[in-house]
């Protein structure tokens, strides 16, 4: 990250817990989305 203070280690654990969030929430989404599309693109 850009702003770094030496001292925290709640809140440097918050912000990876928060990174995580974000790389790990929406990678499942995406593959449900898509695998939804294709299924139904293909009854269709």
């Amino acid at each position: 990250m850009l702003v770094y203070n030496g001292g925290g280690g709640i809140m440097d654990h918050a912000i990876t817990g928060a990174t995580w969030l974000l790389f790990l929430v929406p990678m499942p989404l995406l593959i449900v989305l898509s695998l939804i599309t294709f299924f139904t693109e293909r009854r269709e």
